[in-house]
């Protein structure tokens, strides 16, 4: 059964609702208010992509010059031996978990920013600044190289990097950290579809006789959203 409130009892029920609520007092004006609620359903933020599908969601990624024979390291300092150990790119993008084309920012901007130890870091001629081998440097004898580090370089939708990442800045916690995309790009300035080519390429960091050791440096990535 329906039941069709006419005009007249309409009237009727408004009248009993009002009553019914000034029966329990009288509102002051000072006494009113209002409590608004209020939420958004999202896609989730898109994660960070090494360049295949097979890395989507594993968050790691090596990149292997392999073994270099010391009579094939340049023996000045400051000079990168590009015939021996050429340059390693990986690609870096966003994806969706699945990895499908990235559709949870929108029209948001993204970047990868780094946190390298100042330990790890020298710099070289012209204030280059390199990343030098990790390990415990109270260790005798050392189990690493101090003899190379690499050059960072990114370039945005591009199949390697070609501008060395500014790694001057250092934060209140003793690290030096940069966005990857290039100097100055702070805050994040990369559009969804964008793609960020990172490469590394060796440099000597002494001069005279090499001694053999173990080149190995990993860097935290975070993606940071706008």
């Amino acid at each position: 059964m329906k039941l069709l409130l006419t005009p007249t009892l309409w009237k009727t029920a408004f009248a009993g609702v009002l009553l019914g609520a000034l029966s329990m007092g009288h509102a002051q004006t000072n006494d009113q208010g209002t409590l608004n609620f209020s939420g958004t359903i999202s896609k989730t933020t898109c994660v960070l992509n090494f360049g295949d599908a097979q890395s989507t969601l594993a968050g790691r990624k090596t990149l292997s010059f392999g073994s270099i024979p010391t009579s094939l390291i340049p023996t000045a300092q400051f000079q990168g031996f590009v015939n021996v150990a050429p340059k390693q790119t990986v690609i870096l993008s966003v994806k969706n978990a699945d990895g499908s084309t990235c559709d949870g920012i929108g029209t948001g901007k993204w970047d990868v920013r780094t946190t390298v130890p100042t330990a790890n870091i020298v710099t070289a001629t012209g204030g280059t600044k390199v990343l030098q081998s990790d390990g415990d440097r109270g260790a005798t004898p050392l189990r690493f190289t101090l003899d190379i580090g690499i050059v960072l370089q990114t370039t945005v939708n591009a199949p390697t990097g070609n501008t060395t990442v500014d790694l001057n800045t250092l934060s209140s916690g003793g690290s030096s950290f940069a966005f990857l995309s290039g100097p100055g790009s702070n805050p994040p300035g990369l559009s969804a579809n964008d793609t960020l080519a990172v490469s590394a390429q060796f440099l000597t960091l002494t001069s005279g006789t090499r001694t053999p050791g173990a080149y190995s440096v990993a860097i935290p990535l975070g993606v940071f959203y706008r």
